[in-house]
């Protein structure tokens, strides 16, 4: 009997197919949602990883159908079990790209409306109670600000992302390390180079990368390496004053990290170098253009 219940989850994409715009809407979608509280890990892992494939039967209209769909991928990224988390936030960042394109032929206006739902649907799961759901939001966050613009509530994303950096739980710092630097060129680009570079960069998002590249989980500190070459890749665009930061701030957690106490770490940094070579001489090389 499970077996085929799992079956049937499998089948949705065909099924959403079959039944139309008006009765996936009216039928399939409340359907979906009581999926969300069902205790077999088959059916939930199979309902996160079709609901990507059933969203373009949902119809033209996002508005009409989004804020259900955004139900379903809150409740099942914040479930226990990781192998659903991680299917639920693989397909919620392929429906984001999907239901932006399809917002945008409206008008840019609807296409930011859907970034700004997608964003308050990852606030909501980076302020709850139990953990899993913040291990999502971390994930989810650089994806979400690839869509926003400035002033969408942008000041906000810092502070929760902040707050998941700095989480007591170490598997929610592991993946908010995990995302800093992608988080980091999406405020870049969102604030601007040179409001970033006075204001995020050096207070916010430098002293997470230091904190992180501190912690005294090795899971944690094993992105430092990643970390440093995606700071360097980032700020070695902007001249000479954003190459000092990296000089300053970014290189040295990284030659610190070099003689960590954990072989992990150690490795991590070895299996890296030539990237992270690349990374701070190709900034130093353009800042230097940059001032010449």
């Amino acid at each position: 009997m499970a077996e085929r219940r799992r079956e049937g989850a499998r089948a949705l994409p065909a099924i959403a197919r079959a039944l139309g715009v008006r009765r996936c809407r009216s039928e399939l979608l409340p359907y979906l949602r009581g999926t969300v509280d069902d205790e077999d890990e088959g059916i939930l892992l199979a309902v996160a990883e079709s609901l990507q494939e059933c969203v373009p039967f949902f119809g033209d209209n996002v508005e009409g159908y989004l804020p259900e769909v955004l139900g379903i991928l809150e409740a099942l990224a914040g479930v226990e079990e990781e192998v659903v988390r991680n299917a639920a936030t693989k397909g919620a960042a392929n429906i984001l790209d999907y239901v932006y394109k399809m917002a945008n032929k409206v008008d840019k206006e609807a296409g930011l409306q859907v970034a700004v739902a997608f964003g308050d649907m990852c606030g909501r799961l980076g302020r709850k109670e139990w953990f899993t759901a913040r291990m999502s939001a971390s994930a989810l966050y650089p994806k979400v600000l690839e869509r926003c613009v400035q002033g969408s509530g942008l000041d906000e994303h810092i502070r929760i992302f902040s707050t998941l950096c700095r989480d007591d739980i170490p598997m929610v710092r592991r993946i908010a390390s995990k995302h800093l630097g992608p988080f980091l060129a999406s405020v870049v680009r969102l604030q601007g180079p040179e409001v970033a570079l006075s204001r995020s960069v050096p207070s916010v998002l430098l002293p997470l990368y230091e904190e992180l590249g501190g912690d005294d989980q090795d899971s944690v500190r094993l992105q430092t390496t990643e970390n440093a070459i995606a700071f360097a890749r980032v700020l070695g665009k902007y001249g000479e004053a954003a190459w000092g930061l990296v000089r300053s701030r970014v290189l040295p957690l990284l030659v610190r990290a070099v003689d960590d106490r954990s072989w992990r770490v150690r490795w991590t940094v070895a299996s890296k170098y030539g990237a992270a070579c690349q990374a701070l001489s190709g900034g130093g090389a353009q800042a230097t253009g940059s001032g010449g």
